[in-house]
């Protein structure tokens, strides 16, 4: 193995195909990269402190300890203190400190490296080697005009640059590479730790220890583990679905109780312990949303990502017009305020417009299922009865749901399904299109307004059949039946085509790398097929549970075994995305972040919507307040159940008495009012950070007032 310095230009030398190397970063190119760019890049990487072990297409990249360590103090990153220096502190519950280099003595004895997680040091590494490796304007035009690129050199499009010049000069090399089509690309790798990253049983000895803590404790992966390889973005995920299990078990075992003693004659629409499970599902929604909040808190002090701001970097593909900033005076790129909105309220227009494909999608399941029938009217003035697609589901017809067939008439509800996830499908590039095209100056803002695309058309989709049968028909046995059928339909689909297959496909491969010790070094073969691995995306998967979160909550009492379900189900998901992050997808950059971003949003406007949604099945689209109230209804020919307590009460069809309306819409607005004050009080005291925490952060304000106590 030969480093730059030692000679040789492209083609010779090569990486040996069975030889290791200790690297973290790994660029990879196409095979006609042109020689003079590999020997600039080359000398450039080198010049800038980088150790460099290099092929014909395959870089491998390290960091010196001195430079690592050094470019980690700009970033502000917080490092574990040393056994020695943690005595003396105050701080006992969590010794971390920002790194410096003049007390690093406090974080590691001389002469022994710092112990940066494979995370951070990707993440030092990555950010060094973007902002030290820059395009100069002399030699890097040379080795574009001797590798046959002289329009490049002189004159480069707009849409490669970065800021507001108008040349190479001063540009991310990385980024000119990629934007010329050379570079594929530039990634950390895999290396020690790579097995143990998730905390899942890859050995029968860890097997026993692993079943017994995540029966008892519910931990299925190590998220503090998942931060330390994988960085802070990837464990928030892991931690929010890991959170998210846990949280599952109370509305589980109470469906399951409610699912259980209901009487085989007795309906969703008068059980008497169903609107009493709708409430406890609100409530629990209320709790999990704010209590999460609390957790994200203790994750990000854990981490020293409190003050972390993810996203706020200039895009490179921003188009802008050249101003100058009235605080600081210097250039900066800017997009002209009457064209911003012009782009927006088009992408506004077209993704409004896609969101009439989803309620042709529901017309049409609908007429096929028989909910809507002739006498059906209008909704807000759409006309939703189609006789051509009516006529099947009537007596004796194809889709007859009373008829003799089991399966027949499951084929529109599965149809719909299978619709809903095509549509998603198509729409996500429709979506990635449109938030391109509004050309967004900064990471965070154009991937919320992707979130907000895609969340609101598969809501859309998914939700608005059960919308339109809950409050339109006001029919709550046939809101059960489409609800269990595309939440079933939904899960099955998951678990089958995202877990299941998936392993199956990819198992030889998966038994491969399990099979191979890691040892911190990564043979360049290994390091090859890797790069051709797509990069892990964590965005469907977490769509996928908020729209699952949605099904749980907007709709409890239509579906009480939901959660127990969702927890069998997202159980085996969660190990399913822990080797699919582990072997079957390139490692991903590490992304320094404080909270799960907009989807925490996204599930606090979907629990607010379930107040709403929830006191409405049960004061006006079904007969349960009849069974918190029988004495406000008359109760003709009824069946006898037994309540959440064992006492007897009637089900059946309800009759509202004269005069009680008034107390019914008041019953109503008190438990609104109820639920709201409770979430007001999880606000105040369930989501702020726990108390050890605030105890920490106070402990070291006191360190910064008394520098000498330290």
């Amino acid at each position: 193995m030969r480093s730059p310095s030692s000679g040789s230009l492209l083609g010779s030398p090569t990486i040996p195909k069975d030889e290791e190397v200790v690297h973290d970063i790994a660029l990879a190119f196409i095979e006609d990269t042109p020689a003079p760019l590999h020997k600039h890049l080359r000398n450039s990487l080198v010049n800038i402190g980088f150790e460099v072990v290099y092929g014909e297409s395959l870089y491998l990249l390290k960091l010196p300890a001195t430079a690592l360590e050094a470019h980690a103090e700009s970033l502000s990153l917080e490092v574990p203190l040393s056994a020695e220096t943690a005595k003396k502190w105050s701080e006992e519950l969590y010794p971390v400190r920002k790194f410096r280099q003049t007390g690093r003595i406090a974080f590691a004895a001389r002469g022994v490296p710092v112990a940066f997680t494979p995370a951070e040091r990707a993440t030092i590494t990555l950010d060094y080697l973007e902002r030290k490796l820059l395009c100069d304007s002399t030699a890097w035009s040379a080795a574009l005009v001797a590798s046959g690129k002289p329009e490049a050199a002189s004159s480069p499009k707009k849409e490669w640059l970065v800021g507001p010049v108008s040349g190479w000069s001063g540009q991310p090399m990385l980024g000119a590479l990629e934007a010329l089509g050379y570079l594929s690309a530039a990634s950390p790798i895999h290396g020690a730790g790579q097995q143990q990253s998730t905390g899942l049983p890859l050995t029968s000895g860890t097997l026993v220890p692993w079943l017994k803590t995540a029966l008892l404790t519910g931990q299925i992966v190590s998220v503090d583990s998942i931060r330390g390889y994988w960085g802070e973005s990837v464990a928030y995920y892991f931690g929010w679905q890991q959170f998210y299990i846990r949280s599952l078990l109370l509305p589980a075992l109470a469906g399951l109780y409610v699912w259980l003693l209901r009487p085989v004659d007795v309906t969703v629409d008068d059980d008497p312990n169903v609107p009493l499970y709708s409430l406890l599902a609100v409530v629990w929604a209320i709790v999990f949303v704010t209590t999460w909040r609390s957790k994200a808190a203790e994750y990000a002090f854990k981490w020293g990502t409190a003050n972390a701001q993810s996203g706020a970097v200039l895009r490179s593909e921003f188009v802008g017009v050249e101003s100058v900033d009235a605080v600081t005076g210097a250039k900066v790129l800017v997009d002209p305020p009457v064209k911003r909105a012009l782009r927006l309220l088009f992408s506004g227009l077209i993704t409004a417009l896609s969101l009439l494909v989803p309620v042709g999608a529901m017309i049409t399941s609908l007429n096929l299922q028989g909910y809507i029938v002739a006498s059906t009217g209008a909704w807000n003035g759409i006309p939703v009865y189609v006789p051509e697609l009516a006529k099947h589901a009537r007596p004796g017809e194809l889709f007859d749901p009373n008829g003799d067939s089991l399966v027949m008439p499951l084929v529109p509800v599965i149809l719909h399904a299978i619709t809903i996830q095509v549509l998603n499908s198509l729409f996500k590039g429709v979506a990635s299109a449109l938030t391109s095209f509004e050309n967004h100056r900064s990471a965070s803002t154009h991937d919320a307004s992707m979130l907000i695309k895609r969340f609101a058309f598969e809501a859309c989709d998914c939700y608005l059949a059960l919308f339109y049968i809950a409050f339109e028909l006001q029919d709550v046995p046939k809101l059960r039946a489409e609800l269990v059928a595309l939440f079933t339909a939904d899960t099955v689909r998951r678990v089958l085509l995202e877990t299941v297959v998936p392993m199956l496909l990819n198992w030889k491969a998966v038994r491969a790398v399990a099979t191979t010790p890691r040892t911190g070094k990564a043979s360049a073969s290994a390091v090859a097929a890797e790069m051709e691995m797509e990069p892990y995306e964590d965005f469907d998967d977490y769509l996928e549970m908020v729209i699952q979160f949605g099904y749980v909550t907007l709709f409890a009492s239509a579906f009480p075994l939901a959660p127990a379900i969702c927890m069998l189900a997202n159980s085996v998901e969660i190990i399913a995305d822990s080797i699919k992050l582990t072997y079957l997808c390139r490692r991903p950059r590490p992304v320094r972040t404080s909270s799960i971003g907009g989807w925490g949003v996204c599930c606090y406007v979907m629990m607010l919507a379930s107040i709403y949604t929830n006191i409405f099945i049960i004061g006006v689209a079904s007969d349960q307040m009849a069974a918190i109230f029988p004495s406000m209804f008359s109760v003709p020919a009824a069946t006898k159940a037994k309540g959440f307590f064992g006492k007897a009460q009637a089900s059946g069809e309800h009759e509202m008495r004269a005069g009680m309306g008034r107390y019914v819409v008041l019953y109503m607005v008190a438990m609104e009012h109820a639920l709201l004050l409770l979430l007001l009080f999880s606000e105040a005291f369930l989501a702020r950070a726990p108390k050890w925490v605030r105890l920490a952060c106070a402990r070291r304000e006191h360190e910064q007032r008394t520098p000498a106590s330290s």
